[in-house]
């Protein structure tokens, strides 16, 4: 009766948790703000900081250049060198701002690994492990109870052999000499 008893409370407790287990929230989040910005940016790298610096500047250069030439009277020869020296600093500020937007892939790729796991992979995990334990203990279930019969029937069988072989009937003793099981530390 006591076996029941504990059963019954046990299985009614394990319910209860495996019922709280399924409602527990499990956390999510959200894609890191400042790497998406730096990632949009990097995309389009002539919106960069560095870029516009690095056309002002050449521009500047430029217009410096042509102010010196219109003083010298000698425009039309420097200017391509000066087109040529602006265009230089623009491509060298353009790969620099490339190999920006390498860093910055590797840094929302990492991010959004980061998202997934959380907010994809967690869960699914949540889920499995319960599953498992719900496998776990169905089967735990199942050989005990399997086990409660075999263990009966055996226990029927030697209780009903028993009640022959060392009961108040006339079968012969472990020894094999015959025996009604008076006078006896069996019977």
């Amino acid at each position: 009766m006591g076996g029941l008893v504990q059963g019954l409370i046990g299985s009614g407790r394990a319910r209860r948790a495996q019922r709280a287990l399924e409602r527990l929230q499990t956390p999510t989040t959200e894609s890191d703000r400042g790497i998406s910005d730096y990632y949009d940016m990097a995309r389009n790298p002539t919106n960069s900081l560095e870029y516009q610096l690095a056309q002002r500047n050449a521009n500047s250069g430029v217009a410096q250049g042509l102010q010196a030439f219109q003083d010298r009277r000698s425009g039309l020869v420097g200017i391509g060198g000066l087109i040529r020296q602006r265009n230089n600093m623009l491509l060298q500020a353009g790969a620099s701002a490339q190999s920006r937007l390498g860093q910055a892939t590797q840094m929302k790729a990492a991010d959004n690994q980061r998202v997934w796991h959380i907010n994809k992979y967690l869960p699914y995990e949540k889920q499995y492990n319960i599953l498992a334990a719900k496998a776990g203990g169905a089967n735990q279930l199942a050989n005990a109870g399997f086990s409660n019969i075999f263990g009966g029937l055996q226990t029927a069988a030697m209780g009903r052999g028993g009640n022959d072989y060392f009961g108040k009937g006339t079968k012969n003793s472990p020894a094999g000499i015959p025996w009604d099981g008076a006078d006896s530390v069996y019977g």
